[in-house]
């Protein structure tokens, strides 16, 4: 599970509850897209293509935005 105040391990290309490095912080849920995204340094107007496995693998092998 992640914490607000810890840094954030290494976003992955898959999403699964078992994987708990993409818990989301409150909520009992695994991370969408989107906030894989924004961990990633994406912008929300960034736009993802594909069916939504594709759209985790683009996410998770990207190198950080802000690197």
């Amino acid at each position: 599970r992640l914490w607000w105040d810890e840094t954030v391990p290494t976003v992955v290309t898959r999403a699964e509850p078992h994987n708990q490095a993409i818990l989301h912080p409150v909520q009992n849920r695994v991370l969408t897209i989107r906030e894989n995204a924004r961990l990633q340094g994406f912008p929300d107007c960034y736009k993802l293509c594909g069916p939504v496995k594709e759209r985790y693998i683009q996410v998770g092998n990207a190198v950080a935005v802000p690197v």
